[in-house]
């Protein structure tokens, strides 16, 4: 059995009261964390046959003090939940 294909885009991310200077770190958490998530083998579990046009993410809260990498893994965690409806 053929593993299932991930096809994912991301049209946009709206990044309000998060510093300039963060922002770039805060996506490359993202990146990294989805590529690890959508890698892992147990992902793919219970993904065969489905297909989901889109969904929406969401707002993300999290404590204040929470540096780019955190909201960025946070952020990837809220996509993987979209993804697996």
């Amino acid at each position: 059995m053929n593993a299932p294909r991930i096809h994912l885009t991301i049209d946009r991310v709206v990044l309000r009261g998060i510093a300039r200077e963060q922002r770039d770190a805060l996506m490359r958490a993202l990146q990294a964390e989805l590529s690890w998530l959508l890698t892992a083998p147990d992902f793919t579990k219970g993904l065969q046959g489905q297909h989901r046009a889109s969904f929406r993410g969401g707002e993300l809260h999290t404590r204040h003090d929470a540096g780019p990498g955190e909201l960025g893994k946070q952020a990837a965690q809220r996509v993987l939940q979209g993804i697996r409806g």
